[in-house]
């Protein structure tokens, strides 16, 4: 049993796997006995936000035993405190066999691939060194597997607060009398003031690779990270936080972008209050619509609830037979936006290539604009090849640049996270009803993309270069 409360209490044997049909990929199979009969078990189904994870593994209803892992610290995970990652597994080690184990196995990724990935590169001479750990394989006992994993947790609570161990002494484990915190207050200035669930953290300044390619702390798992979760009134405290210079770095749902402060300086043993940090998100004007939630997940769409089951991307033609047609001020995103725009699938089996597949969002204005508008699109993840968009039928931008962080096939709502702005001559808009679409290409059925949030901006002022 994983912590993850989408999975039952109960799950498949070595047998159910063995004996199940393979889907659209070797990973997902549907089980043909046992107490998922008639499911597809899908290995991706055991994934967490490691941050909100304090404690993983597997309980035994039988011999009532469990085994977990427990991380008392993320300071030596990657991908900072939105890190989704595989955690656990049941699968076969060769998944074409019959006879392999099939496992329950679990997993502690400090550098994960997965959803984005992340990277920790070294170059040729360059003398790098990072501690992972310690963390500890905890094995309990408990009437039931819900007890068990609940003596699991508080075992973890108790392993964060004695964090960080005297007794592991050694140079590259500072102890807590040489490690610094660093405390401070959120102070938001937008015209969409609610901060929901604040997320503050210090993690190294953004750096290229050799290839040039740019890293931040999304994709980091070079160096350490040090996050906590902020209160409603914006206060936060990091504490344990290894000696070295950082950029701190905040976010919240409802708020679209992210606060940064860079070049703050960690001394052994002291302490750094910021005193009250103004955090004002970038406005291109006034605001004319948006869509969805910015809490950098695609889970207020339709499915969301649900987005781990299995080949949600066959059921969309089911759904929207002709595409999503999104009316501003009528429409209701929870059930008229899909949790995914992908292309369309010709029959259920989630194998060979969709057509393309494009979504409007109607809209009307009192009177034609004049100046700059900015599209904004914020992205939970991302497969496919481009996004094309077109505003009346005119084409305001092509987004080619978009990384695959195989959410879709993956089943999840989050990965890497982005924000994408185009700016367009606002005279293509005009009084009435406006039409903007939004095209994927053909391609594979899983080659789409998860929203997490859209927002229409207009600068009268301005004017778009031509």
């Amino acid at each position: 049993m994983t912590v993850d409360s989408r999975r039952s209490m109960q799950m498949i044997t070595a047998y159910d796997w063995n004996h199940g049909t393979v889907m659209n990929m070797k990973e997902a199979r549907l089980m043909n006995s046992g107490v998922m009969k008639g499911q597809v078990e899908h290995k991706y189904d055991y994934s967490a936000i490691q941050f909100d994870t304090s404690a993983y593994g597997w309980s035994s209803t039988k011999d009532k035993i469990g085994i977990w892992l427990i991380n008392p610290s993320n300071e030596y995970m990657s991908g900072g405190a939105t890190k989704l990652e595989l955690i656990a597994h049941r699968d076969a080690t060769f998944t074409d066999s019959l006879t392999a184990p099939a496992p329950a196995t679990i997993l502690n990724v400090w550098k994960g691939p997965h959803y984005g990935g992340t990277n920790a590169d070294v170059e040729q001479g360059e003398d790098w060194r990072k501690t992972i750990g310690p963390f500890l394989l905890y094995c309990n006992t408990g009437e039931t597997p819900q007890a068990a994993w609940k003596d699991a947790l508080a075992r973890a609570a108790s392993e964060q607060s004695a964090w960080v161990y005297d007794w592991a002494a050694d140079e590259r484990y500072p102890a807590k009398k040489d490690r610094g915190s660093v405390s401070g207050k959120i102070v938001l200035d937008d015209p969409q003031s609610n901060m929901g669930n604040l997320l503050v953290g210090l993690a190294h300044a953004d750096y290229k690779l050799a290839n040039g390619q740019a890293i931040d702390w999304q994709h980091d798992g070079k160096y350490y990270q040090f996050w906590v979760r902020g209160l409603a009134d914006g206060k936060f405290v990091i504490k344990n936080i290894r000696p070295g210079v950082y950029t701190l770095h905040a976010f919240a749902d409802g708020v679209l972008g992210e606060y940064a402060k860079a070049d703050i300086t960690v001394e052994p043993g002291k302490s750094i209050d910021l005193g009250s940090l103004n955090w004002k998100p970038v406005r291109y004007g006034r605001q004319l619509w948006e869509i969805g939630i910015p809490d950098r997940t695609a889970g207020e769409f339709l499915h969301g609830d649900h987005f781990y089951q299995w080949g949600l991307y066959n059921q969309y033609p089911k759904d929207f037979p002709s595409d999503v047609n999104f009316v501003i001020g009528k429409s209701d995103y929870r059930k008229d936006w899909n949790l995914m725009q992908v292309p369309r699938a010709h029959d259920d089996t989630g194998k060979g290539r969709g057509d393309e597949t494009t979504w409007t969002v109607s809209f009307d204005l009192a009177k034609a604009p004049t100046g700059k508008a900015t599209l904004r699109l914020s992205f939970a993840g991302t497969e496919a090849k481009g996004l094309a968009l077109k505003m009346n039928d005119q084409q305001i931008g092509i987004l080619t640049d978009l990384p695959n962080t195989s959410v879709i096939h993956r089943d999840s709502i989050r990965g890497f996270w982005q924000e994408k702005s185009v700016a367009f001559d606002a005279s293509l808009m005009k009084q009435g009803t406006n039409v903007l679409k939004l095209i994927v290409p053909a391609g594979n059925v899983m080659n789409g993309i998860e929203y997490d949030y859209l927002r229409l901006e207009l600068d009268e002022s301005a004017r778009i270069d031509k």
